[in-house]
């Protein structure tokens, strides 16, 4: 949601967590380490800027950055691919961000147009770190998690991973900036 603080007229995006759903999920350690990834990430370049979070009887908040510019996705799909010089410039971008990411021993596994905004001057800020792991040194993550067209063959074989299922991740978004859709795609999930 878009919001206003009322003192201040600042705007901001509010992030909206149900507690049920979360707990009929069982994604209490998800919204953990989203909030633990946004505290460290906070105030660096090409990630939203996260400034406070609460809780009320039913839900969660979080409080954002307000990104003007919406997703990445939404160009792209606005324009069926980006020029190469777009898709450079925000790939830059998406490098600095996995190797910031990866300097902090996280791995992101959700990398995706959806999951990247657009700032007030045109720059990105990757979002969404639910499905973030940290403290990952080695190949000792195992859970199938992330989204289908993205997902690294190691994610798929169920088998242990590190960090470098990030920058499988980044090149499939790159192909999609390039050609207007992920070099993997269908519609039936198992043929994927």
């Amino acid at each position: 949601y878009l919001v206003k603080k009322n003192h201040t007229n600042e705007i901001f995006a509010m992030k909206i967590l149900s507690k049920q759903n979360i707990a009929n999920k069982q994604q209490e350690k998800h919204v953990k380490t989203e909030r633990e990834v946004l505290t460290l990430l906070n105030h660096k370049p090409f990630f939203i800027d996260f400034h406070y979070s609460f809780e009320m009887n039913k839900n969660v908040y979080f409080i954002l950055e307000y990104c003007p510019g919406g997703e990445l996705f939404t160009l792209i799909q606005k324009n069926n691919r980006l020029t190469e010089s777009q898709a450079r410039f925000f790939g830059a971008q998406l490098v600095l961000a996995i190797e910031t990411l990866h300097s902090k021993d996280i791995i992101y596994r959700d990398l995706k147009p959806e999951n990247v905004l657009l700032d007030v001057d045109g720059y990105i800020k990757i979002t969404d770190f639910g499905l973030s792991r940290q403290n990952v040194t080695n190949k000792d993550a195992l859970s199938i998690c992330g989204t289908l067209e993205y997902l690294a063959p190691e994610v798929i074989d169920n088998l242990p991973y590190g960090k470098a299922v990030d920058w499988w991740t980044l090149g499939c978004f790159i192909c999609e900036m390039i050609t207007g859709s992920p070099p993997f795609f269908g519609k039936d999930k198992v043929k994927l």
